[in-house]
């Protein structure tokens, strides 16, 4: 999973009234601390729905039957029902043992379908594979299990930037599945797995693949050229593409966080071929140890709990960057908030009017949009984006000037000199603490946290 976690995006045209209201006050289990999640917008509210049993990496929404569903990444789904605006009791709906996924990240719902996606691994061989797997609900509440992909056995890291098969979404006309597989490594470095030596990533890593939506046993080898054959790949340079959603006008887009050292975090508009940069960029910036003699101890961006891991280094054998390939950037943030940018001289924090795209170790994740543009005005049509960091991130790796643990309102702006997307982000609730996923029913949001906890933000 990601070392820091998520992020919260929206899209539109002015921004709110910063005037606290109805902030919501909840005693967070494992830091003994009060946590006090503040809107800053009048017409927002936000509260506690329910605290669960369980830590959960993602929600997703069964309209048909108001019916909330979260997993774990153990491989347990759950069912809350809403009823009457209300939770309904937590009960576990698809056990672990129901399906081959033992590291599941990703989950999508529509009609009666519920697609899992993630890895089966081995911890003792630091070997796996990626799955997606399919189950149709019947009537009478029993299931149907088809797999939908599998690939070849591939070679972990052992560590915690094994990002594995994560992202997933369904495209607007329900016809295709998109789904991020993400880094074995923090920036390209070699990482040693068991009996595999010397290997950074391999072909089924740090990629986006589509499928059918009715796809039944697609295989995918760790091979390159027999992937990009099979035309199953839709983007590759991703680091950790951890959230996916389609806008409005039928864009997708997606969230990645960068690695170790302080680049910023992407927003990238994701599209058919196109190459994201890493490991040779990130945040768009280079990454250093592609370069003959680079010296981390001289390096201001990177902190310093990282370089006494001793995973930056002068690496001779750092694979060339293709150069038949051209990187598409991130989308470049304008502001005003999750803009602080380091600067590579001098190791200040300053405000950066176009950095792309967000200020490093915030981990973006839960990006959604108003797609059927039923919130109102000024959100309506709007994305929206939430950020995992907590207030004393991990490792002290996040800035003091942006702590992260947000949900922030994102007004795209489409460039034309550029191709490319720009972005406004405002801060529309702060407070909140290692944010993992979020779903849009109606005029809410449903945020989940690492903590149990699910929130309800209400846009009036």
């Amino acid at each position: 999973m990601l070392r820091q976690f998520f992020l919260i995006v929206l899209i539109t045209v002015q921004g709110p009234t910063r005037a606290q209201i109805q902030p919501a006050e909840v005693k967070d289990s494992i830091h003994s601390k009060p946590l006090v999640a503040k809107a800053f917008a009048e017409n927002i509210s936000v509260r506690l729905f329910k605290s669960l049993s369980h830590l959960p990496v993602r929600i997703v929404y069964d309209s048909l039957n108001a019916v909330l569903y979260t997993c774990n990444t153990d491989g347990n789904v759950f069912r809350i029902p809403i009823i009457n605006g209300t939770a309904g009791d937590e009960t576990v709906f698809i056990n672990t043992d129901e399906h081959k996924i033992n590291y599941l990240q990703g989950m999508v719902f529509f009609e009666n379908t519920l697609i899992l996606v993630g890895n089966n691994n081995d911890s003792e061989s630091s070997v796996g594979y990626g799955l997606v797997e399919k189950c149709t609900i019947r009537p009478d509440g029993s299931k149907d299990w088809i797999t939908m992909l599998v690939t070849e056995a591939y070679p972990s890291s052992g560590t915690l930037y094994d990002h594995a098969f994560a992202g997933v979404c369904l495209s607007p006309a329900k016809d295709s599945l998109y789904i991020a597989s993400g880094s074995r490594t923090d920036h390209g470095e070699i990482k040693d797995a068991g009996i595999y030596t010397g290997l950074r990533e391999v072909p089924l890593t740090a990629k986006i693949f589509r499928i059918p939506v009715n796809a039944v046993n697609v295989y995918l080898p760790n091979n390159d050229e027999a992937l990009y054959a099979s035309g199953y790949v839709f983007a590759s340079g991703v680091r950790n593409e951890f959230d996916m959603a389609f806008a409005g006008n039928g864009h997708l887009f997606g969230v990645e966080n960068s690695g170790d050292r302080d680049d910023p975090e992407e927003l990238n508009w994701l599209r058919h071929h196109h190459h994201y940069g890493f490991p040779w960029r990130m945040g768009g910036n280079d990454t250093p140890m592609q370069f003959a003699g680079f010296r981390p101890e001289k390096d201001k961006l990177i902190p310093a709990d990282a370089l006494k891991r001793n995973i930056f280094y002068n690496d001779a054998a750092y694979p060339q960057r293709p150069g038949n390939v051209f990187f598409t950037e991130p989308v470049k943030n304008l502001g005003p908030d999750a803009n602080w940018l380091r600067d590579p001289t001098s190791g200040k924090m300053y405000q950066c009017a176009s950095i792309t795209t967000f200020t490093g170790h915030r981990s973006p994740v839960g990006l959604v949009f108003d797609v059927d543009s039923s919130f109102k005005a000024p959100f309506k049509g709007a994305g929206f984006v939430l950020a995992y960091s907590p207030e004393e991130a991990i490792g002290g790796y996040s800035p003091e000037q942006d702590r992260g643990g947000d949900l922030c309102w994102l007004q795209l702006i489409f460039n034309t000199a550029d191709n490319n997307y720009q972005v406004k982000t405002t801060r529309l609730v702060s407070g909140f603490f290692k944010l993992t996923d979020a779903e849009k029913v109606g005029n809410e949001l449903f945020i989940t946290d690492l903590t149990g906890k699910v929130w309800r933000v209400a846009f009036r």
